[in-house]
């Protein structure tokens, strides 16, 4: 499915959480009447008990805040525009990790690790062409956008991560697909 950024993905049951919320503003109404009354006999009180009274209504807006909070943390929404490329979650499932993946098609990555005697003829910005494995008839116009700047070693072999944007995307292409790059690095 195709989400835009912002757009409401999940929701957690919030029954509980509304519970906590009201009784929360139950206990604030409360500690404020409480300073309220003990305002009519403020000059009586010692420091300590005024201070205490101030306190009480602190802290119980302090934990409606945090209630609060809470709730917003309730709702998954998409962070982009994209497609939601896997989905871990289901309806009435307790879950952990990642409940759902975004792709954005627009920004479509290829990491490559390239040898370090490559590296220096390479540049950002410069073009490649890509071929995946698993779509045979077509050939992806790419730039590379970033080079590593600290290597991955690899069986005692130097490499440095190279990212290549695709220009266009293809409803045939997946995440963790195998892929070819072809990078010209120089021409006569």
């Amino acid at each position: 499915d195709r989400v835009t950024k912002g757009q409401l993905l999940a929701r957690v049951n919030r029954d509980e959480l509304a519970a906590q919320i009201r009784s929360a503003q139950l206990t604030v109404e409360k500690a404020v009447e409480a300073e309220k009354l003990s305002r009519r006999k403020w000059d009586l009180l010692k420091p300590e008990q005024r201070e205490s009274v101030k306190k009480d209504t602190q802290q119980a807006r302090v934990q409606l805040v945090a209630a609060q909070s809470g709730w917003r943390k309730t709702q998954l929404v998409a962070p982009i525009d994209g497609i939601v490329a896997s989905q871990n979650a289901r309806v009435g499932e307790m879950m952990t990790g990642t409940a759902l993946r975004i792709i954005n098609p627009d920004a479509m990555q290829v990491e490559v690790l390239m040898s370090e005697t490559d590296v220096p003829k390479l540049s950002v910005g410069q073009q490649a062409r890509v071929t995946f494995d698993a779509i045979d008839d077509k050939v992806f116009d790419a730039r590379i956008t970033r080079i590593d700047p600290e290597a991955t070693v690899v069986q005692d072999v130097t490499y440095y991560k190279t990212v290549l944007t695709l220009a266009q995307y293809d409803e045939r292409m997946r995440p963790g697909m195998s892929v070819d790059v072809d990078l010209i690095v120089s021409q006569y």
